[in-house]
């Protein structure tokens, strides 16, 4: 897991032989006007998905855990809380559902509070919990989605 603002990504461009791209697209696209949902950047290795929603109480999500892409989370507006956790630590929920490269899991992670132009890095395994917050708040952000291997 990583977590830091934008200004700082060229700190991890080697960590990953995919991040330069990533990294690149986020520096030089309008994220605002990104239409909402998949947006592909390089076909299956790297894409980014575009969302808005109202946060809401932990206790009514659950955590998701990715084996085949690494999450890049990037706030464009609004505040979103980020609970993450170890696998090891988390009550499986559901199988792995290899189409949408997830499974669920019920856990109470240690809470990230990320704002405009911060980013987190999750990794595989990696458990995440998003969109929480008050309900009447809402988040605008983009997931990019980076194969791991």
């Amino acid at each position: 897991m990583i977590i830091d603002f934008l200004d700082k990504n060229h700190r991890y461009l080697k960590a990953h032989p995919l991040f330069a791209e990533a990294f690149e697209f986020i520096l030089n696209t309008d994220l605002h006007s990104l239409p909402s949902g998949r947006n592909d950047i390089k076909g299956e290795q790297i894409f980014a998905n575009r969302a808005s929603y109202h946060l809401g109480d932990p206790e009514l999500k659950h955590a998701e855990s990715h084996l085949k892409y690494i999450d890049l989370h990037l706030i464009i507006s609004g505040r979103e809380t980020i609970e993450v956790s170890h696998m090891q630590q988390a009550v499986r929920f559901t199988d792995y559902e290899s189409k949408d490269d997830f499974e669920l899991f019920i856990v109470d992670g240690d809470p990230l509070h990320l704002t405009p132009n911060q980013f987190l890095i999750l990794y595989p395994g990696e458990v995440h919990k998003t969109g929480i917050g008050k309900s009447d708040e809402q988040v605008e952000k983009v997931i990019l989605k980076i194969l791991h291997d």
